[in-house]
């Protein structure tokens, strides 16, 4: 809505259309479902992560002239500003191009907790729960080797949909323990825990350092459609994106997720390393607590919130 005064001043341009035959990125559009044995946001393995669950958006990106699915989740920096940071994989988008197309969907997520393995888990929510969405996106930084891309996304995010700048670590101390927080098929949040430490591996378990190699997990998985997702160590500070791996509803295999400490000076310029825009006053901090938006909270202590939030 602009004034009629104003209304010369606009300029508006219309990149590209998506349309959706049946329900788009539903299961009878895509032929894909996330899998039964992923656990809701809302089950009782989730208490107390619901901060970081709030850091976390599943978009949208169109390339080549398809289009497909992929998780993010927005970023703490030492200046504890309200920049739109948005954290996901090199793997989903690495150019200006791409990252034009993004459309950002919050709170896409369950408020009830389905029993992992029955028929309704496996039965994909529509996507209009979603509270919140968003487009378009600036490329600040991209890596393959750990898999990482960097994005400033062209507005802020609505205060309503309540978002969570999430903490991160770029310790090179292996996590003792481990959660995922994703959204598999492109389908509805869910939430993965490894009670086991991390270990360091090339992708895949290649031999390398870029990776930490999740074992496998002892509740829920990950899928298509979760790349680019965070992972977060036991102090609720994210150490992670998902690049990709084995597992899956019935197996116990292994994912591997780029480390955010090889991420931290990337490539070595601004383009490549997380550093430049993470920490922009270059404090040297190696770590960062998460915060809602600032001027509101300052940080995670300052105020609670509500299971069924």
């Amino acid at each position: 809505r602009v004034p009629a005064k104003q209304r010369a001043g606009v300029a508006l341009e219309l990149a590209s259309v998506t349309h959706g035959y049946r329900g788009l990125f539903e299961q009878a559009d895509t032929g894909q479902k996330s899998g039964s044995c992923n656990v809701d946001v809302a089950c009782s393995a989730g208490n107390g992560w619901h901060e970081q669950m709030s850091s976390v958006g599943q978009y949208t990106f169109s390339s080549g002239g398809s289009s497909y699915v992929c998780t993010g989740t927005l970023m703490a920096n030492t200046s504890v500003s309200n920049t739109p940071y948005f954290l996901t994989a090199n793997h989903c988008m690495s150019t200006q191009t791409v990252a034009s197309t993004i459309v950002v969907y919050w709170n896409y997520q369950g408020a009830n907790c389905r029993a992992p393995g029955s028929s309704a888990s496996g039965t994909a929510l529509a996507k209009s729960i979603a509270s919140h969405s968003q487009s378009g996106a600036t490329l600040r930084a991209t890596h393959a080797p750990s898999d990482f891309t960097l994005l400033q996304l062209s507005t802020n995010v609505p205060v309503a949909a309540s978002p969570y700048f999430s903490g991160w670590s770029r310790s090179t101390t292996a996590p003792t323990s481990a959660r995922g927080i994703h959204h598999p098929a492109g389908h509805e949040k869910r939430f993965s825990s490894d009670n086991n430490a991390l270990t360091v591996s090339g992708y895949g378990g290649a031999s390398g350092t870029t990776h930490w190699r999740v074992g496998n997990w002892e509740s829920g998985t990950t899928e298509g459609g979760s790349s680019g997702s965070g992972l977060w160590d036991q102090n609720k500070r994210l150490v992670g994106q998902l690049h990709g791996g084995s597992a899956a509803c019935g197996n116990t295999l292994s994912d591997y997720y780029g480390r955010l400490s090889v991420s931290w000076t990337g490539g070595g310029t601004n383009a490549t390393r997380l550093s430049n825009w993470l920490d922009p006053t270059g404090t040297g901090a190696t770590t960062r607590d998460g915060y809602r938006y600032a001027g509101h909270f300052q940080n995670a202590t300052d105020y609670t919130i509500a299971d069924n939030a």
